[in-house]
């Protein structure tokens, strides 16, 4: 039997509050963006669909300036941003603070660009696109200063049915991507494959990143990233299992930072390379009353269970209803940036999705961007 792996099962309403990209879930039935993606949400897609519902156009679009007294050397924030309609999702740039804002991608009507990655050298910034109608995804390149915006030719063809969540190498001249690949079961909504690749910007000398043989375990792999140290950080869903956090070595050699039942997703190593911080991993996770948390496990631990007695909640993981989620490590690896999700209570009210930051122990949160739309998908970098 043909290898086969499901990339995205159509659950109860529990797994969908649970779903990383609310847009793709909710406005295509096409295989690569909502049936058979992936858990790539976690932005409370039940609530969110009830909210545009009743408020898509009651939002206005925030003022975006320039970034003149933005220089060279200073960190920024990118991240992505839905219209007041609830139809567009565009990539948006600031200071730290979230100062300066302003788009930097300028996406087609109903595409959405999603997590963006300010490149090592502080010049580009890489983002999935996700264009209408049926939402199939490409990745893109822009400069940080929003010019020459473009999409990449990885030489993604048929049965290749996405290029998913790119992710930069430590030298900005290549990046790290999950490709989807069919034939898709028409009944089960299983595909063949959905792993890591490499390759450099211009589409050429790829090779494969995932072992040989995880389809057959109906495993898919996300989100790889190179900590300080050389080893890289990925999520690995498995059907039946759950999510895990990967470290995997140079040689091949990997372990398991997560337990199954973590469900750990969007995993971010620490750029520190002393300190506290150093070999740090930072994650969201659901929890059991429905919300989700931010939370850290060190990269050190020698296993699933040695991991799990140190994993630190940074926030309540009893919290309801606010939802905590897509952190991301700040350049130093002080500071975590995160979104804090209120659903809109009473119906009435409509829900506010902002990013905030932390301290690395948990200390200190505070709002930083706080527009009228929907702000998700924070990512640190310097310029």
């Amino acid at each position: 039997m043909t290898p086969r792996i499901k990339l995205f099962k159509q659950a109860d309403a529990a797994m969908l509050l649970r779903r990383r990209n609310a847009g793709a879930v909710v406005r295509s039935p096409h295989p690569v963006n909502a049936k058979h993606r992936g858990l790539r949400g976690r932005i409370l897609v039940v609530l969110v669909v009830t909210a545009v519902l009743v408020f898509a156009q009651a939002s206005s679009a925030s003022a975006t300036v320039g970034l003149e007294n933005v220089g060279r050397s200073q960190t920024v924030l990118v991240w992505s941003q839905y219209d007041a309609s609830f139809s567009t999702v565009r990539v948006m740039l600031s200071d730290s603070a979230g100062g300066h804002a302003r788009a930097i991608t300028h996406p087609p009507d109903g595409a959405i660009d999603l997590d963006p990655q300010v490149s090592p050298d502080g010049i580009h910034v890489l983002f999935e696109r996700d264009l209408p109608p049926f939402g199939i995804a490409h990745i893109g390149t822009v400069r940080i200063d929003g010019s020459e915006e473009h999409l990449l030719d990885l030489g993604c063809v048929d049965p290749c049915a996405g290029d998913l969540m790119p992710n930069w190498t430590p030298d900005s001249r290549h990046l790290t991507w999950t490709r989807v690949v069919g034939p898709f079961d028409p009944d089960t909504g299983d595909a063949q494959s959905a792993v890591l690749w490499l390759g450099d910007l211009a589409g050429k000398h790829q090779r494969r990143l995932s072992p040989p043989g995880i389809e057959l375990k109906r495993c898919e792999e996300y989100g790889a990233q190179y900590a300080p140290a050389g080893y890289t950080i990925l999520t690995r869903l498995c059907a039946g299992l759950g999510l895990t956090v990967v470290r995997r070595e140079t040689n091949g050699r990997e372990r398991l930072l997560t337990p199954w039942s973590v469900n750990a997703d969007l995993p971010d190593i620490s750029p520190a390379t002393v300190g506290p911080t150093k070999d740090l991993v930072v994650f969201e996770t659901p929890t059991p009353n429905g919300s989700t948390a931010v939370a850290t496990v060190p990269s050190t631990c020698r296993d699933q269970a040695e991991c799990a007695k140190h994993i630190r909640y940074l926030t309540s993981p009893n919290s309801q209803p606010d939802q905590n989620f897509n952190p991301a490590w700040s350049p130093d690896g002080r500071t975590i940036a995160y979104v804090r999700f209120t659903p809109g209570i009473p119906p009435d009210v409509p829900p506010a999705a902002d990013i905030w930051t932390m301290k690395w122990n948990g200390a200190n949160k505070q709002p930083v961007v706080t527009s009228p739309l929907f702000d998700f998908r924070p990512e640190w970098g310097q310029r």
